[in-house]
């Protein structure tokens, strides 16, 4: 494999192949070009145009004529004009103003031509670099020059109480030993403390035998980023050095937003209609993208305000960007690369320097106990592709609108009123981005190309779509970002004034506290801006634009090995007047009409039963902490340890066998049952095609359509009830029964145990499991009700209300309402969600 990178002179007899793995120095005591990694390389388009940009020019009077030796930079008092006399060049011998374009005299030659206008871009781009460089994208240490430290390693203590539920620290996350690598990632983002929990954990008096494998369990996390919890966390002082640097970035943004081609402008000349072809990939070779990124995403409601000047420039740069089909690839395109490093572009054209692009390894796999020999190659590598700056933009807008919204909702102070108005200035650049967008579309289909990336086709397969192109994981990933969070009406008008949240299970609180005053308004809208970008995939919510303490979530079942792979499941959620001191109300809708059991921390009636909302016994430190705790942890606790856990038998409270026990499989069976009809088919009914999650259902089973027709037919290899479903069915789910209740004394529960009532299965299971009856298990409860709970006979109503039309075949009504789901939206609305 070549470098990625070119320095030096442009001559093919100076190349200087060398392989190199990823972030790799390559010592040379003179300049060496380094071979473009292809065709596409903005270097290597670049290294075509070099002497446009470094080369001389001759004057009318014969004389050789060179560009200054010296070096644009940014003082925060920078003009247009500064950088416009950058452009030309003048003759020694005869004072003739040349332009550096074309080399024709010119006093103004970024009026001159296209190319004279791209110098004057080239120098502002040159000394954006300069100031972007002094404290980003170092060039690293070379490793052989770098001190060798051997780290001391630590040995595992193999001790542990078990995950928890609990709240922790706000800033970080003790995993004890034995928790597993997704629960600790996930605590990790949400600032969730590890460590003392419920006691399920194998190290507490169950062999390794009983543990289980979850290493692939963190698969479906991919792409999450790790969001900040902290919402009334004090904005940063200001630094002298930072405000400094805020100004010379303005400098350079407001210029380039002149200077960028403007067919649209009432005094557009020849170059804003015709550009440089080679502006594209001067603008992706520079810093200019790393900066935009680094301001979009920043999710810090209080630096808006701190940097609003900066903001306003890099709006109007975008604006412009958006402004010329030039510039779309740049703005909306997702094949920019992130760098590794760069010495800047000035210093890379004049051959002084690199600019190396982030690699990643491509892992082959390799005989068992083989290992690379000394004169083997270095592994393989492949670019890392960077979001786009439009898919940063709608981050950032959604964030400014939620918070917007929510602070427009109740009082807001005079310091306040500022960011308000900073976040609407988000939304209409939003706007105006989200128009030109369709230009960008057009573009792509008359190219007869797509807006999908390079990137893109090296992720899995989810579909087929229409035109037989392959939807991807990262496609998802994609929608599920922008379908995460909205603002939207949630309850209805009464005739008498106020509103009614007759769906809401909260309902009757929301109606208490309709016209108190809540004490922490401002730290609930910040929690909510914040948390409208943070969200894991797979997470979307949903708050009312007038009261946004009441809130509806929509869940996906994690894929990789769960039982709960690709369901839905929704919750509404009610924040009290006291939040967040103390802990969010939630309670789970999808039940099968108050039947199924999902897990042992969801009840058939709806609830939810966690620690950290105060629905569990639990220590201290897994309680909810009031100035801490936040609902993204609530949610994000939800999602990995009782809908992301591969065995939900686990959580059943004094139980614990084998991973390749049958009761493990029977439990995980029911669960697969259940979330096949409650959590997919369920939702495919045209009733929801005008609800608030029709986007949600459209694209989740549009995009996971290959996978979860996959998974439904892995569980019907292994369970014949997926074809043959039944409403009485309802009944095992919650259990490791795999037949419903018949009468007392009928059920076989577990192998060789029958048992004739209530309470000599309880004793069973007691002596079985070592501990407490499962939950809704006990004296009173009755042999009927089981692990249902209290009041969930199966005989009678519960059976009767059941679903009608008898045996079901749960696979081949996916297909059959697959059809009815995709015709919810069109082929071009799912496009441009993904863009």
């Amino acid at each position: 494999m070549q470098q990625d990178s070119g320095v030096g002179s442009s001559s093919a007899s100076t190349s200087h192949k060398t392989r190199v793995s990823p972030r790799k120095i390559v010592s040379s005591s003179a300049p060496v070009e380094m071979q473009p990694v292809s065709a596409t390389d903005p270097l290597h388009f670049l290294s075509q145009h070099r002497k446009l940009f470094v080369g001389s020019r001759t004057c009318k009077c014969g004389a050789r004529v060179a560009p200054s030796g010296g070096t644009s930079s940014l003082s925060g008092k920078d003009s247009l004009a500064n950088f416009l006399a950058a452009a030309t060049i003048s003759c020694s011998k005869c004072k003739t103003s040349l332009c550096r374009g074309c080399g024709a005299p010119n006093a103004d030659g970024a009026t001159c031509c296209s190319a004279g206008r791209l110098t004057a871009i080239y120098e502002v781009l040159g000394a954006l670099d300069t100031a972007f460089l002094a404290e980003h994208l170092r060039k690293p240490i070379d490793p052989a020059l770098r001190p060798k430290v051997k780290k001391a390693r630590g040995k595992p203590t193999g001790k542990g109480s078990g995950t928890g539920y609990g709240s922790g620290s706000a800033y970080g996350y003790a995993a004890s030993a034995g928790s597993n690598h997704l629960q600790a990632s996930l605590a990790m983002a949400a600032g969730q403390a590890l460590g003392a929990g419920t006691g399920y954990n194998y190290e507490d008096g169950y062999s390794d035998e009983y543990d289980y494998d979850s290493e692939d369990e963190d698969a479906y996390m991919v792409g999450y980023q790790q969001p900040k919890v902290a919402p009334a966390v004090a904005p940063r002082p200001e630094n002298k050095k930072d405000v400094a640097q805020d100004k010379l970035y303005t400098s350079a943004l407001e210029t380039l937003a002149q200077l960028l081609p403007r067919p649209d402008h009432p005094e557009a000349s020849i170059c804003d209609y015709l550009p440089h072809e080679a502006l594209p990939s001067l603008l992706l070779a520079s810093t200019l993208g790393d900066l935009l990124s680094e301001l979009l995403r920043n999710d810090s409601v209080q630096e808006w305000t701190r940097r609003s000047s900066l903001y306003f420039a890099m709006l109007e740069l975008i604006t412009a960007l958006g402004g010329s089909e030039s510039t779309l690839p740049f703005l909306f395109g997702d094949e920019r690369t992130d760098k590794a490093w760069s010495e800047g572009l000035v210093a890379w054209m004049k051959g002084k320097g690199q600019i190396v692009w982030e690699r990643k390894e491509v892992q082959k796999p390799k005989a068992k106990g083989k290992k690379r020999k000394a004169d083997e190659p270095e592994p393989e590598s492949e670019l890392i592709f960077a979001a786009s700056l439009y898919s940063l933009l709608k981050r950032l807008v959604t964030q400014a609108e939620a918070f917007r919204r929510a602070a427009t909702t109740g009082e807001i102070s005079n310091a306040d009123v500022a960011l308000v108005g900073i976040c609407g200035d988000f939304s209409t650049a939003g706007d105006r981005t989200k128009a030109t967008l369709r230009v960008w579309l057009e573009m792509q289909e008359r190219n007869g190309g797509s807006s999908t990336s390079a990137a893109d086709a090296k992720g899995k397969s989810k579909a087929i779509a229409a035109d037989g192109e392959e939807w991807t994981e990262k496609d998802y990933m994609k929608a599920s970002e922008a379908l995460s969070y909205a603002s939207i009406e949630l309850g209805s008008p009464n005739p008498g004034g106020g509103k009614s949240f007759l769906t809401h299970y909260y309902n009757s609180d929301i109606t208490k506290t309709a016209s108190s005053n809540r004490p922490h308004f401002m730290s609930l809208a910040r929690e909510l801006a914040i948390l409208s970008t943070s969200l894991p995939p797979g997470v979307f919510l949903r708050a009312d634009e007038e009261r946004i303490d009441v809130i509806k979530c929509l869940m996906a079942g994690p894929s990789d090995g769960c039982p709960y792979a690709y369901g839905l499941f929704e919750f509404d959620i009610f924040l009290p007047l006291q939040y967040p001191q103390v802990p969010p109300q939630v309670w789970l809708r999808t039940t099968g009409g108050g039947k199924v059991r999902f897990n042992a921390n969801l009840y058939a009636e709806g609830k939810v039963c966690l620690s950290l909302l105060g629905t569990w016994p639990g220590r201290p430190d897994e309680m909810w902490q009031p100035g801490q705790s936040t609902l993204l942890q609530v949610l994000v606790s939800i999602l990995s340890m009782i809908l992301g856990t591969q065995f939900p038998f686990y959580n059943e409270p004094g139980f614990g066998a084998p991973k390749n026990d049958k009761r493990n499989k029977d439990y995980n069976a029911n669960c697969s049952l259940a979330t096949a009809r409650w959590g997919i088919i369920n939702w495919m009914d045209d009733s929801f095609k005008d609800s608030i999650w029709a986007d949600v259902i459209h694209a989740h089973f549009k995009l996971n359509q290959a996978n979860i027709r996959s998974q439904l037919a892995s569980w019907a290899a292994v369970d014949p009830r997926m074809r043959d479903w039944k409403p009485e069915f309802n009944s095992v789910a919650g259990t490791h029964m795999i037949t419903p209740y018949k009468s007392a004394g009928q059920q076989q529960m577990l192998p060789g145990l029958a048992f004739s009532g209530a309470d000599t299965m309880v004793q069973a299971l007691q002596e079985m499991g070592g501990g407490a009856a499962p939950l809704g298990v006990g004296a009173g409860v009755g042999a009927q009700a089981g692990f249902l709970g209290t009041g969930h006979s199966l005989n009678g109503a519960a059976v009767a209300n059941g679903v009608a039309g008898g045996k079901r075949d749960l696979v081949k009504e996916f297909e059959e309402r697959l059809k009815v789901v995709d015709k919810w939206r069109s082929e071009s609305w799912l496009r441009e969600l993904l863009v």
